[in-house]
């Protein structure tokens, strides 16, 4: 997939897709992916249902990385990374590409919220840390407007950071 020079349109597209899904759906990391996967043309159901996995920071837990986060790094990854069939001839240690845009990725998030963690983003942009691990839980965060404010913000610029880089030419199909 080519992005033209003025690629603003696509930019602003992925992001709204992106912050959409997370309020009609919830789950900020399979939102991520499937906007991501809309956009860039690449449906793929196995892995928007993998990247479930990474809402609330890896289960609900808010201890691991963003979800939206973890699931633009699945994204690249399911373009960009080692094959299956391909696991016995390469190299574990040859990077590549992939492996560079998701450490871009991460300092670009680090330097926006302090930190990747769902609990990083949380005290970044609401100046506290709530608990989402259960349902009950989980409907103060969206009754406080924190689920918009912090979830539908980094999963808007996450897919924003992926389109800038496609923009470039760094992610194509």
């Amino acid at each position: 997939m080519k992005i033209d020079a003025d690629h603003k349109e696509f930019l602003e597209q992925v992001k709204a897709d992106g912050k959409e899904y997370l309020i009609k759906f919830g789950n900020c990391g399979q939102s991520t992916f499937a906007a991501l996967a809309k956009n860039f043309g690449l449906e793929n159901d196995q892995a928007a249902k993998a990247a479930f996995a990474f809402g609330g920071g890896l289960g609900g837990t808010g201890l691991g990385p963003c979800g939206a986060l973890g699931a633009a790094a699945l994204f690249v990854s399911s373009l960009l990374g080692r094959e299956i069939s391909k696991m016995e001839t390469d190299s574990p240690f040859d990077y590549g590409k992939g492996m560079g845009l998701i450490e871009e990725l991460i300092n670009a998030f680090r330097a926006e919220y302090n930190g990747i963690t769902c609990r990083d983003v949380q005290l970044c942009l609401m100046g506290k840390i709530y608990d989402v691990s259960t349902p009950q839980a989980h409907d103060v965060f969206v009754a406080d407007g924190s689920h918009e404010k912090c979830c539908g913000r980094a999963v808007s610029f996450v897919c924003g950071a992926l389109a800038e880089m496609a923009a470039r030419g760094d992610l194509e199909i």
